[in-house]
């Protein structure tokens, strides 16, 4: 199946990354805590994972480091959407298993083209 699993609590956030994967065909999940969206990674196994890492409880280490533990889920790709800009929070998520890593504000473009490259 087509799903990807986009995890925000930020509906602005949520519609625009949503918008550009309906354009281009996917089914869309959304989750807006960490705990729902474990779940829902368990239940439909999406092709992808676009994640915020400050959610409204839990955050998006402490979901990708229960991804990473279970052998079915570990390698769907997780890409980060992210306002922190610090060197070692990039550096932390992708040691808890991001594929890449977004900062906001990002330009559609570069949202675009990363999914793209997730995606093919």
């Amino acid at each position: 199946m087509n799903i990807v699993l986009v995890v925000n609590d930020e509906p602005a956030n949520l519609v625009l990354v949503t918008t550009q994967l309906l354009l281009h065909n996917y089914q869309v999940v959304t989750a807006s805590v960490q705990e729902d969206a474990v779940q829902l990674a368990r239940l439909l196994k999406p092709m992808l994972i676009v994640m915020d890492l400050v959610l409204a409880t839990g955050d998006g280490w402490q979901a990708m480091e229960v991804l990473q533990q279970e052998a079915d889920l570990r390698d769907i790709p997780v890409i980060v959407i992210s306002a922190r800009t610090e060197t070692h929070d990039k550096e932390r998520a992708l040691k808890a298993g991001a594929r890449a890593y977004l900062t906001k504000p990002y330009d559609v473009s570069e949202l675009n083209a990363t999914l793209k490259r997730y995606l093919n």
